[in-house]
C-alpha cells in the first residue's frame, strides 16, 4: 500500500488535522489521537486502513527535519503552482468576458452604422421623389442673378475710367474768415447744376483753393470750366483727372478763364451770392445767407488790407 502512496499529493498537515508550523509535540500528539480511531484493530472499515497509513507516513515525515524541510518545498511549490493557475484562470475568464463583450458591441456598432446608412439612403430617395423646395427657389435666384450680370455687361455705363476731379481757385484776402464766400457747401451747391458731386475739399492753409470731384460722367461737364461763381469773387475751374473727351477734343485752348460763350452761365452778383444756385434747397440758401451776413459784420469792425487778393 505504501507504494501506491504518492505523499507529494497529500496535505499531511491536513492528513493530522494540524497547522503547517506545528511543532514535533503537535505531530505526535495528533499523531496519536488520530491513530487510536483508525487503527485496523478498532476500525474494521476499509477506508480506516488507508487513513491510518496517510497518518503513519505523515508521522514519519513530519517528525524528521530534514524530510519535513523537503515535505514543505514540495507542499508550497504546489500551493504556488495553484495560486498560478488559479491567477491565469482569472486572467483566462477576464480575456474571455472582455472578448465576448467586444464582439457584442462590434456587433451592435455595426447594426448602428447599417442602420444610418439604411435612414440617409432613405431620406435621399425621399427627396429625389418630393423634389427640395429650397433648391429649386435657390436655382431660380442663381438664374436671375445670371441674366443681371449678362444684361449689365451689356449697358453702356458712364463712370469714367479715372476720378473726375477739378481744381478751383478765386482770389481772396488772407485773413478773410468766411474764405471769400466759398464753402464746401456753398461749392457743392453751385457745381451740382453739372452732375453729382461725390466730394468737395476746400483748403485750409490758404484761402481760395478747392478740390472737386464728380461722381459720374455726365453731358453737362464739358461746361464746367466756364462756371464762374460769385462776381465779387469769381471761380476759375482747372481739370485734374477725368475730363470729358468732348472738351478735349474741342482745341487745348486756354480754359482757366471764362470766354465769351461763358455768357449764357450764370454770374452771380453781389446781391444774388447768397443764393448761387436756383437748384438747391432752403438749407443751402439759409447757410450761405448767415455766411454772408457774417462777412458784412466782420468787414464793419476789421477794415480789409490793400491788394488783399490771395495768391493763386
Amino acid at each position: 500500500m505504501s507504494a501506491t502512496f504518492d505523499y507529494t499529493k497529500v496535505d499531511l498537515y491536513e492528513v493530522l488535522g494540524i497547522a503547517a508550523d506545528a511543532t514535533e509535540k503537535d505531530v505526535i500528539k495528533a499523531y496519536r489521537k488520530k491513530a487510536l480511531k483508525y487503527h485496523p484493530d478498532k476500525n474494521s472499515d476499509a477506508s480506516a486502513v488507508e487513513v491510518f497509513h496517510k497518518l503513519s507516513k505523515a508521522l514519519e515525515i513530519l517528525t524528521d527535519p530534514a524530510a519535513k524541510a523537503a515535505y514543505d518545498k514540495v507542499l508550497k511549490a504546489r500551493a504556488a503552482a495553484k495560486l498560478r493557475e488559479r491567477k491565469l484562470d482569472a486572467k483566462r475568464q477576464k480575456l474571455k468576458h472582455e472578448l465576448e463583450a467586444r464582439e457584442q458591441a462590434g456587433i451592435t456598432d455595426e447594426q448602428k452604422r447599417a442602420q444610418a446608412a439604411h435612414n440617409l439612403m432613405a431620406e435621399v430617395e425621399r427627396l429625389r421623389k418630393e423634389g427640395s423646395a429650397l433648391l429649386e427657389r435657390e436655382a431660380s435666384l442663381l438664374r436671375q442673378e445670371l441674366q443681371r450680370q449678362s444684361e449689365a455687361e451689356t449697358l453702356p455705363t458712364n463712370k469714367p475710367s479715372e476720378p473726375m476731379r477739378v481744381k478751383i481757385r478765386w482770389k481772396c484776402p488772407k485773413d478773410d474768415p468766411t474764405n471769400g464766400g466759398y464753402s464746401s457747401e456753398v461749392i457743392r451747391c453751385i457745381f451740382e447744376k453739372y452732375g453729382p458731386v461725390e466730394t468737395v475739399v476746400v483748403g485750409t492753409k490758404r484761402n481760395g483753393t478747392a478740390l472737386l470731384e464728380f461722381a459720374s460722367s455726365e453731358s453737362s461737364l464739358v461746361d464746367v470750366e466756364t462756371e464762374t461763381g460769385f462776381q465779387t469773387h469769381p471761380l476759375t475751374v482747372t481739370w485734374l483727372s477725368g475730363r470729358p473727351i468732348e472738351q478735349e477734343t474741342a482745341g487745348e485752348q486756354e480754359t482757366s478763364r471764362p470766354g465769351p460763350e461763358a455768357a449764357k452761365h450764370k454770374t452771380y452778383s453781389a446781391r444774388e451770392e447768397a443764393v448761387p444756385n436756383q437748384a438747391c434747397d432752403g438749407d443751402f440758401e439759409e447757410l450761405v445767407m448767415f455766411k454772408m451776413r457774417q462777412a458784412e459784420e466782420r468787414k464793419k469792425v476789421v477794415e480789409p488790407p490793400k491788394n488783399a487778393e490771395g495768391d493763386t
